[in-house]
């Protein structure tokens, strides 16, 4: 390659730029129309003669990279750039920016320096997202830029990048479509949210801060991933619960047959069985409050019976029944002898003499009158072949005490004498 000082000047540049050391600089080089197709390429060197080319085009837009430099030519704007990244203090020297062309090569000497300290803005060399997920980018500034605007710019052609957001010196966070942007002024840094990230997302960013001259920038790679899918689960799965507060079990089965989930956690942690106990021990104690009043209620209503019946008279309480027999106490006559008490119990012993004569008496049943005491019939017998006549002895009634209980009926043979 010759290399030859241009003359008409078919190619533009500054004359020096200067960077910080561990920080980047920009140069943009201009030419004219004719040189659109051309190779471009960025050489160092204080001797036009032996300088060393460090980066060139293909002679298309494509960018190209070798270690910490990179060169991309925007034929429309008939401009090319040359980025230096990280750099050191051994960068200072003196570069040209030229064009490849049969004969002496055009070019344009640059002066760089790189002065001592931090770059003015830093970041992450790349970052990664997942497709329909977000990212997020910090970038950090020194204090003396603390008001200026910060700005997110599209495309790895520093000259040719597109703003997407930008600060408008405050730190109120400005949002347009899916990107969003804020300062931190305190901490000297801004943030930028990238939302619901496609596929094509993927490019060469910028960190930039906005002053007068050129721009502060730092760049950024941006990769996006594929959504991560959960494969359908196509064995169903069984779980038995062995215990009601170390398991829990969740299943969704669709009606249809191309595969369903099967959702199950087991909880073994302190958390999960906290969990279970505050839902189970207040339905424990409903049930057993529930119980209880049950058995409240039945407890009260056995008392109120038992004491409805207490207060009941003894003839309330005790009524004979209708298919009670009720026998009345029989006194024999005979030759209009009477014995000395025409209520007398029939329950006397006979000497065996009187057995020969003796006759054999029926007993007479009569139906009991509901809520009455017994009434007993008198028998008179005149002699042995004449027929019984009854009367009612109701006069003769006395009526037991209501506080006392009618003895049981003794009953006895009553013999003729």
């Amino acid at each position: 390659m010759d290399l030859c000082f241009p003359g008409s000047a078919p190619i533009t540049g500054p004359e020096a730029v200067s960077g910080l050391e561990q920080g980047s600089l920009t140069v943009q080089c201009r030419y004219d129309p004719e040189w659109e197709t051309y190779k471009k390429w960025w050489c160092r060197g204080a001797d036009w003669s032996r300088c060393k080319i460090l980066v060139q085009t293909t002679g298309s837009e494509e960018e190209v990279k070798k270690d910490r430099v990179s060169i991309r030519d925007n034929q429309r704007s008939h401009m090319f750039t040359v980025t230096m990244e990280k750099l050191r203090r051994d960068d200072a020297d003196t570069y040209w920016c030229g064009i490849e062309r049969t004969g002496p090569d055009h070019g344009v000497k640059i002066k760089v320096t790189v002065g001592p300290g931090s770059a003015p803005i830093t970041g992450p060399e790349a970052v990664s997202g997942l497709e329909q997920g977000s990212l997020t980018v910090q970038c950090r500034y020194d204090p003396e830029w603390e008001t200026y605007k910060k700005w997110w710019c599209r495309g790895a052609d520093w000259s040719r990048c597109k703003i997407l957001v930008q600060t408008t010196g405050s730190e109120e966070e400005v949002k347009k479509d899916r990107v969003s942007i804020r300062d931190n002024q305190r901490s000297h840094m801004f943030t930028v949210t990238m939302e619901k990230l496609r596929r094509d997302d993927a490019d060469t960013y910028w960190c930039g801060i906005e002053r007068t001259g050129p721009d502060h920038g730092v760049k950024i790679k941006v990769t996006v991933g594929p959504a991560t899918t959960t494969a359908p689960n196509t064995t169903p799965t069984t779980c038995t619960a062995t215990s009601v507060t170390n398991m829990f079990t969740a299943s969704v089965t669709p009606g249809d047959t191309t595969g369903y989930r099967t959702v199950t956690s087991h909880h073994s942690d302190g958390s999960g069985d906290s969990m279970k106990l505050s839902v189970l021990l207040p339905l424990i104690f409903a049930v057993l409050l529930l119980l209880f009043m049950a058995a409240s209620l039945l407890a009260w209503r056995m008392v109120k019976q038992q004491k409805k019946a207490a207060g009941k008279s003894p003839e309330q309480v005790v009524q004979p029944l209708e298919s009670d027999l009720c026998y009345a106490n029989l006194t024999l006559q005979q030759n209009g002898t009477f014995p000395s008490s025409s209520r007398k119990k029939a329950s006397t012993k006979f000497s065996p003499s009187a057995q020969e004569d003796q006759v054999e008496v029926e007993y007479i049943t009569m139906a009991p009158f509901p809520k009455e005491d017994i009434s007993y019939a008198a028998l008179s017998l005149g002699t042995s072949d004449q027929e019984p006549t009854y009367s009612n002895t109701g006069g003769l009634i006395t009526h037991l005490p209501s506080g006392s209980h009618e003895e049981p009926m003794e009953y006895s043979t009553i013999r003729k004498t």
